[in-house]
C-alpha cells in the first residue's frame, strides 16, 4: 500500500458528496478506494447489508491546500490552510429496498481527526485543492 494519497481538483457540491470538477466519484470514495484497511468505520451500524464504503485507519496526517486558481503542490506548500493527526474516518452507504431500486446515497461520516471533512469543503465550493494523506504506521 502506497503511504501518501494525493487528490487535487476543483471542488463542486452534488447529491452523492464533495467531488473535483468532472469527476463522478465523491472524494470520500476515492480516497477509501486507494486505501486497504480490515476496519470498519466506526459508524458501521450491525447491519451492513447496503454499506457502499467502510474505512477507519486509526492515525492518518492530513494537508489541505487551497486556491482559487490551479497550482502545482509545490505553490501551495507556501499557502497551507489544514493540518491534523487523527484518525481516518469513512462511511457511506447506498440504500433501497432490492439490488436493482437503488434509492439513494449517503454519506454517513467523513472525518479525519475529528474533523468534518466534508463540512469542511463546502466552504470552499469553486476552489482549487490538493488534499495530501499520509497514512501512519
Amino acid at each position: 500500500m502506497n503511504n501518501t494519497i494525493h487528490l487535487k481538483g476543483f471542488l463542486e457540491d452534488d447529491s452523492e458528496g464533495i467531488r473535483f470538477k468532472g469527476e463522478y466519484s465523491s472524494i470520500a470514495n476515492k480516497i477509501s478506494a486507494k486505501v486497504s484497511s480490515n476496519e470498519n468505520s466506526k459508524h458501521q451500524p450491525d447491519d451492513d447489508y447496503h454499506t457502499s464504503t467502510s474505512v477507519y485507519l486509526p492515525k492518518v496526517f492530513l494537508q489541505i491546500y487551497m486556491s482559487d486558481f490551479e497550482l502545482t503542490l509545490e505553490q501551495a506548500h507556501e499557502k497551507q490552510i489544514l493540518a491534523s493527526l487523527g484518525e481516518l474516518d469513512i462511511y457511506s452507504e447506498w440504500y433501497g429496498y432490492s439490488e436493482y431500486t437503488i434509492e439513494g446515497f449517503d454519506l454517513v461520516n467523513f472525518t479525519v481527526g475529528g474533523h468534518d471533512l466534508e463540512g469542511v469543503l463546502k466552504n470552499y465550493i469553486g476552489k482549487f485543492v490538493h488534499i495530501v494523506i499520509e497514512l501512519q504506521p
